[in-house]
């Protein structure tokens, strides 16, 4: 009777499985961000699934640029950009008490809390400016 040796078949298995990944791939991007033909100086775009998973991710947006790291896919964006317009300070009576920052959104609703944009992502390199606008009073 004659024995074979696996060896060569379970080490062709461990490289098949290594090989070929185990979870998604990721898709990286990247491009401009512009408020009335300016560059968004600082800012949050995130960007999540469009079917309903549970699938987001968040870059900042500093002097336009931007960088996100995710998966393919179709995804929804928000874009948010916010100032402080106040600080007030947790503990009034405290000299030492830290301030809270009071913050306002800078961009119409339409970009974020009601945004409508989406974008296809591919996996590895994705480009995309995004050319934003205020509302325009009638």
């Amino acid at each position: 009777m004659r024995v074979r040796c696996l060896c060569p078949s379970i080490f062709a298995l461990i490289v098949l499985t290594l090989t070929t990944g185990c979870g998604p791939s990721t898709a990286t991007l990247t491009g401009t961000v512009t408020f009335d033909g300016k560059p968004l100086q600082e800012g949050d775009i995130i960007v999540s699934a469009a079917e309903g998973k549970v699938d987001s991710a968040t870059g900042k947006i500093s002097d336009g640029q931007y960088k996100v790291i995710t998966t393919p896919g179709r995804k929804n964006v928000k874009i948010s950009a916010q100032i402080v317009v106040n600080k007030i300070k947790d503990s009034p009576n405290d000299p030492n008490s830290t301030f809270q920052e009071i913050r306002k959104e800078i961009l119409p609703d339409r970009y974020h809390n009601k945004s409508t944009l989406t974008i296809d992502l591919k996996a590895g390199p994705n480009t995309k400016d995004w050319t934003l606008e205020s509302d325009k009073a009638s």
